[in-house]
C-alpha cells in the first residue's frame, strides 16, 4: 500500500516509497508515480490494478475484467488540476476533480496523514507521520508541486 497526501491549498502532493508483497516489505525505494504526455499519476494499492486504472483513464474506458482485487487509487495531475480515481465496491469507479480546499489522505496511511494535518503539519510531514504508524508506508517521502509541475525538496 502507500500513503499519499494532497494539500489543495498549497497544491502539493506527498508520497512515500515503500513497496510491499503482502505483509512483507520488499523495498523502501519504490517510485509510485508514472509520468507521461498525459500527466503524472500517483498510485496506491495493488500495482497491476493501479496500472489498469491508469490505462483506463488514458483510454477513457476502464477494463474491469483484467483486474482481480480491484484495489487502487490514483491521483492524476493534468494541466494544473488534480483528479481522483478509485475503485469502490461492486466495481464502481469513483472519479472527481479535486476543487475544494480540504486536505486529503489516500492509501493505507491516509487517515494518519489527515490526523497529522489536523495539527498543522506540512504535506511532507503528514506522510512522515503516517510512516510511523502504518507499516505499509515507509522509505523516502517525495513532494510534487502541482503548480510548477515538478518535484521539490
Amino acid at each position: 500500500m502507500t500513503t499519499i497526501a494532497y494539500d489543495p491549498k498549497e497544491k502539493k502532493i506527498a508520497i512515500d516509497s515503500r513497496g510491499c508483497l503482502g505483509d512483507m516489505i520488499s523495498t523502501d525505494s519504490s517510485q509510485k508515480w508514472i509520468e507521461d504526455e498525459t500527466g503524472i499519476y500517483f498510485t496506491s494499492g495493488v500495482r497491476p490494478d493501479s496500472y489498469a486504472l491508469i490505462e483506463g483513464i488514458k483510454a477513457e474506458a476502464v477494463q474491469l475484467e483484467s483486474i482481480k482485487e480491484f484495489s487502487a487509487t490514483v491521483l492524476h495531475v493534468k494541466d494544473g488540476s488534480v483528479y481522483l480515481y478509485s475503485f469502490q465496491d461492486n466495481n464502481f469507479i469513483y472519479h472527481e476533480e479535486i476543487t475544494n480546499y480540504e486536505f486529503r489522505g489516500f492509501g493505507s496511511g491516509g487517515d494518519w496523514a489527515v490526523a497529522a494535518n489536523d495539527f498543522g503539519s506540512s504535506v511532507k510531514d503528514c506522510v512522515k507521520y503516517a510512516i510511523t504508524r502504518d507499516h505499509y508506508s515507509g522509505g523516502k517521502v517525495s513532494v510534487y508541486d502541482v503548480d510548477s509541475g515538478r518535484f521539490i525538496k
